[in-house]
């Protein structure tokens, strides 16, 4: 099954359906509150045995729990000149975020063949929606200024990271691994 460990905002903080409330006027399709989800690392369309979850585990409990910042900060994915997907960056918390990301990695390539293919150029970021049609560089700044203009920003808490099914968008989460509580 596909998976990745990561979170789901939702499950972090329940605000998050009021606060994702975005124009509906732009050419994009929103993605609903309760899969919006940051990845940390996809690993693909693989087995995780029990031996992993324990070292998954293990590892996550390593680091205390931190705020990310979701904006200001916007960004079209996979680039400009080939847009598909709206994106927040997180603009707080990356630091942390890499540090967990690259000791994961780390630790669990000669144990599970990790198939992100961001592997080596990893942008936390949560998508917001698809570019529901093909639009021209001009029209994408001016999706891009009015989101500007919303100046929208979001704190969150990270006390655990889950490991995620993505199994048809579902976003099933399977396991849930909580942060070093003092």
């Amino acid at each position: 099954m596909p998976c990745f460990i990561g979170f789901k905002l939702i499950d972090l903080n329940q605000e998050i359906q009021r606060i994702f409330n975005f124009p509906k006027y732009l050419p994009i399709k929103y993605h609903p509150p309760d899969i919006l989800h940051l990845t940390l690392l996809y690993l693909g369309n693989v087995r995780i045995s029990n031996d992993v979850l324990t070292i998954i585990s293990n590892i996550i409990q390593q680091f205390k729990p931190f705020k990310i910042k979701i904006g200001p900060e916007i960004a079209i994915f996979p680039d400009i000149t080939k847009p598909k997907k709206l994106v927040f960056l997180i603009t707080k918390g990356v630091e942390i975020l890499n540090k967990i990301r690259n000791r994961l990695i780390a630790v669990l390539k000669d144990r599970v063949k990790i198939e992100d293919k961001y592997l080596h150029n990893f942008q936390p970021h949560i998508t917001v929606g698809d570019l529901i049609k093909k639009l021209s560089i001009e029209e994408i700044e001016l999706v891009i200024d009015e989101f500007k203009r919303l100046n929208f920003e979001f704190e969150i808490v990270v006390n655990r990271l889950q490991l995620i099914d993505s199994t048809r968008a579902l976003y099933k989460v399977l396991q849930e691994f909580y942060l070093k509580v003092d």
